[in-house]
């Protein structure tokens, strides 16, 4: 009995070498990923201005956004394709005519995840759009930050279509 006991222990250890490492899988969608400028080569930093559009949304619908901007959904789109809310304030930011779209989605968010009271925070995802002069998406990037983020560290250069 305790032989047939070392032996299953044993066949055990030797099968864990085999299993994939649990803590490595997550749920979370992979980070933003920067936008490098086409013609620089430089990467181009999140612009958050203080006036943007807001879609006030859930939780859930922000993380769909991410992953749609992460893995690459709107590349080689025009951006006339997209919602009012997505192409309603822009900067120019090269001589090329090239454009950063900016807006963002706010949500509630859970204080605490190990609280049991129905406590929440407000929070918002900046996405940036980049397009060429002729409209056509060429990059996407997001950012999570604090409600309210824009208003204290957000930039007045913006313009509107």
């Amino acid at each position: 009995m305790l032989r047939n006991i070392l032996m299953l222990a044993s066949i055990i250890g030797i099968l864990s070498g085999c299993l994939p490492d649990l803590a490595a899988i997550s749920t979370d969608p992979p980070p933003s990923k920067p936008v490098i400028d086409v013609n620089t080569g430089k990467v181009l930093n999140m612009w958050i201005p203080k006036e943007m559009h807001r879609v006030e949304t859930w939780k859930y619908i922000a993380r769909a956004e991410e992953r749609m901007c992460s893995d690459g959904d709107y590349l080689g789109r025009h951006i006339d394709e997209l919602s009012s809310s997505q192409r309603s304030i822009y900067k120019k930011y090269n001589d090329d005519g090239d454009k950063i779209w900016a807006y963002y989605y706010y949500y509630d968010s859970p204080a605490a995840p190990s609280r049991m009271d129905s406590v929440t925070v407000k929070r918002m995802t900046v996405f940036n759009l980049y397009t060429d002069r002729n409209g056509k998406i060429y990059g996407c990037t997001w950012a999570r930050y604090s409600g309210g983020y824009h208003r204290d560290h957000g930039t007045d250069d913006w313009l509107t279509p």
